[in-house]
């Protein structure tokens, strides 16, 4: 797969491209990107633990400032515990949804795409009726959450 990638964390130990808190990075970049993992701790409990009782910000203001780097049609990836995601209030719109169970004593994954819907906007249809997602049975391992 020929992807670029650009990784941004508080947590110099996964070597990210950005080390750093992401709203920061999001006000700040020039760069746009297409599609955007939203892979955020999901619970206070669970920043304190991976990111040693540092403050990890607010999920909520990530999200109202996102639209700022992302190029139009752009998709956003969110793992988490629900499928808020950045919702039609952001002009978002959920194409698909995906559950990893990670066996034994930890919760389930929710994985949600969303596509930003430029409609509002352009008045364009962003979605043609040849793109198809597919998805088919798979096992999935998650690090890191």
């Amino acid at each position: 797969m020929n992807v670029d990638e650009f990784r941004v964390d508080i947590d110099a130990n996964v070597k990210p491209d950005y080390c750093g808190d992401a709203y920061e990075f999001v006000e700040k970049t020039d760069m746009k990107f297409d599609t955007v993992i939203l892979d955020p701790p999901y619970n206070v409990r669970q920043a304190r633990e991976k990111y040693e009782g540092r403050n990890i910000g607010s999920f909520t203001k990530i999200k109202n400032i996102l639209t700022r780097v992302l190029n139009n049609g752009a998709r956003i990836i969110t793992l988490g515990y629900d499928t808020v995601g950045m919702c039609r209030g952001r002009n978002f719109r959920k194409i698909a949804i995906c559950l990893v169970c990670h066996n034994g004593d930890h919760n389930d994954t929710i994985g949600l795409v969303e596509v930003m819907d430029s409609t509002k906007l352009t008045g364009e249809n962003p979605f043609p009726t040849e793109d198809i997602i597919a998805v088919k049975k798979q096992t999935a391992t998650i690090d890191n959450i």
